[in-house]
């Protein structure tokens, strides 16, 4: 059973390194999934016959109790307002958010009983799915600069910009932003270690996410002025200024860094939801209703076989997701759920806070893609420290 389970695992590491190419939508329904979360359920379901429910016992998990009985409480209510087939999805598109919360909870029991040897594989692993999405972003950057052709597929039209195979600059950005923090402040010999950030950090300018260079530079404040490293801090400032200046103006909207457009895009998104969410501000329209609500917004067919949106199901910002789906309660627990995840280890502090930042303008925090990595490197990040095993 111990070489299933690591197959499964396998599996979901090879899948997941599609990226966007591994999303696969069921019929003509709004469903889609990734092929990835096959082997992901999987192996979380052996893991938990495997382990039992001593895993979800454990102190720390209180807040997560709390808020899945929450969802499902918001889930309940909101059932009476909308049809059989409307719920039927969003409860699914619950039970698979609360599938990742599993697997997160049981890898790492299962890791812990793991020897120092396969934490070793584990993290040459991760340095593999860094490596490799990083290079398919420099071709994707030289070589597939303009992804409008895939536009009818429901991905914006991103031109002169680093999407690699997530084929959104955010979720580049932050998968970037995450391999930085974990690189840093793994073993790896200085030559090595700095090349690698210096190469995901050009990478990280190129995609041209405003939202990232804000989390960066907030980011980049706590890390620096923790340690008073004032004129460091206050370089890097003078860089990014000078580089935002210097990069800001270009002909193409997509690497305008003044464009406007997207920040009318996003007012109208946050007025649609502070709309939608005042119909119920204590429960929200339950996970995941959104889709539903938006499309009485426009006039545009948003589920079709050859024009499906990607957007329509979300808003731009993963808070504003979780405050008009479970309400004001279900977004208090959920930033006391980001503070007492701050507090896990040396990776999850800046990590969060980065994720906290760029997901007020785009949703990272809730991203399948972003969820699995931050998932693997906040349990070898756990385990590197409260072990002693050479990466």
């Amino acid at each position: 059973m111990k070489t299933v389970r690591n197959l499964l695992f396998i599996g979901i590491i090879v899948f997941f390194a599609l990226g966007q190419i591994g999303r696969v939508g069921l019929g003509d329904y709004p469903i889609f999934i990734h092929l990835y979360e096959v082997p992901l359920a999987l192996f979380t379901f052996l893991v938990i016959i495997h382990l039992g429910r001593a895993p979800l016992l454990h102190p720390r998990l209180k807040i997560i109790h709390i808020m899945a009985i929450w969802m499902f409480i918001s889930l309940v209510i909101s059932a009476f307002f909308y049809s059989w087939y409307e719920t039927s999805i969003a409860v699914l598109y619950a039970f698979r958010l609360s599938w990742y919360v599993l697997f997160g909870i049981y890898v790492n029991a299962y890791i812990s009983q793991a020897s120092s040897q396969y934490l070793n594989y584990l993290t040459w692993i991760v340095y593999g799915l860094i490596a490799w999405f990083a290079g398919t972003m420099i071709i994707q950057y030289f070589l597939y600069s303009d992804i409008g052709n895939i536009a009818y597929l429901g991905w914006d039209p991103h031109s002169k910009r680093v999407v690699g195979l997530f084929l959104e600059p955010p979720l580049a950005a932050t998968f970037l932003a995450l391999s930085m923090i974990y690189l840093y402040q793994n073993k790896l010999l200085p030559i090595y270690k700095y090349i690698s950030l210096g190469v995901l950090g050009i990478l990280f300018i190129l995609t041209y996410s405003r939202g990232a260079f804000l989390a960066g530079i907030v980011t980049g404040a706590y890390f620096l002025l923790r340690r008073k490293r004032w004129v460091l801090f206050g370089g890097i400032i003078g860089v990014t200024l000078l580089g935002f200046i210097l990069l800001g103006k270009s002909n193409k909207e997509s690497t305008n860094m003044f464009r406007t457009t997207s920040i009318q895009s996003r007012i109208r998104d946050y007025q649609e939801g502070m709309e939608i969410w005042s119909k119920n501000i204590i429960s929200g329209i339950g996970y995941n209703h959104i889709r539903f609500e938006k499309e009485k917004y426009t006039n545009e067919k948003f589920v079709e076989d050859y024009n499906p949106s990607h957007g329509i199901a979300s808003f731009h910002s993963s808070f504003l997701i979780i405050v008009v789906t479970t309400g004001i309660v279900g977004l208090l627990l959920s930033l006391f759920g980001c503070i007492q995840l701050w507090g896990v280890n040396a990776f999850t502090k800046p990590s969060v806070i980065f994720l906290s930042v760029i997901s007020l303008f785009d949703n990272v925090f809730l991203h399948p893609f972003i969820i699995l990595i931050f998932i693997l490197m906040v349990t070898l990040s756990f385990f590197r420290t409260s072990r002693s095993f050479q990466a």
